[in-house]
């Protein structure tokens, strides 16, 4: 991305351009506007990686819960009838 923003001439402003680039005709704008396109992409990629979106972040933290859950939640199930043996043991039901 730095290699693209040094390509971009310092203190660019319509007057400059129209100025600087009049002759350069159709191509030329064609081959600015492709530049602009390009830097506008990396930079969106690049906000998209340093800061993640909500849902992004959601995701993560939703996975990172769910997964130690999801394995307490199947031991218990696993071990029902031995929880179940040992609640009716303490309560003198069995």
């Amino acid at each position: 991305m730095t290699e693209l923003r040094l390509k971009l001439p310092q203190g660019l402003t319509a007057e400059t351009w129209q100025d600087a680039h009049s002759s350069a005709g159709v191509p030329g704008l064609e081959h600015r506007l492709d530049e602009i396109r390009a830097l506008l992409r990396c930079s969106h990629l690049e906000n998209l990686y340093r800061n993640p979106g909500q849902s992004e972040m959601r995701a993560i933290v939703v996975r990172l819960i769910t997964a130690p859950i999801a394995a307490v939640a199947w031991r218990v199930f696993q071990n029902s009838s031995i929880y179940a043996a040992k609640l009716y043991a303490v309560l003198g039901l069995g």
